[in-house]
């Protein structure tokens, strides 16, 4: 029982009822408002499903475009009241989509391999952290945002 642990939930199978998927999910990740759950899917077409927690856990968004096949990809939720979903692809891109319209809003480039990893920063919703075969981490924001990151002005 998770909830005698702090997680809040009844147990672990009432759960797994609630967002049950056709497809195998390689990797899930929890917003950290708590209300959205992302899941990305290893099946073509590659997506990253957004479940609303408010909703029962409803599919709330679907987004595609990135490249996973070999690898997991970890993407993430996040920026201003949760209104992005940031994933990572294996051709060495990032993209960003709006989590209300499911459009893509960026496809950048900055990893020479697979994306591996994305993450927002909790304090600061306008910088994001990727990682990627690489070996580079790179942040992405405007310059004084991560100027303020960097110095620890978060």
């Amino acid at each position: 029982d998770m909830a005698g642990r702090g997680g809040g939930f009844s147990d672990g199978r009432t759960l797994r009822s609630r967002i049950k998927h056709e497809d195998s999910i390689t990797s899930i990740h929890v917003s950290m408002s708590g209300r959205f759950l992302l899941a990305n899917i290893a099946a073509k077409p590659y997506a990253v499903v957004v479940y609303d927690a408010k909703d029962g856990f409803s599919v709330a968004q679907r987004v595609s475009g990135h490249k996973q096949g070999r690898f997991v990809i970890r993407s993430d939720i996040g920026g201003v009241n949760d209104n992005f979903i940031v994933a990572g692809s294996e051709d060495g891109h990032v993209h960003v989509w709006h989590r209300m319209t499911g459009k893509m809003l960026a496809c950048v480039d900055g990893h020479a391999g697979s994306v591996n990893s994305v993450s927002w920063n909790p304090r600061r919703p306008d910088v994001l952290a990727s990682v990627g075969d690489d070996c580079k981490l790179i942040l992405w924001g405007s310059a004084r945002a991560l100027a303020q990151t960097l110095m620890g002005d978060v």
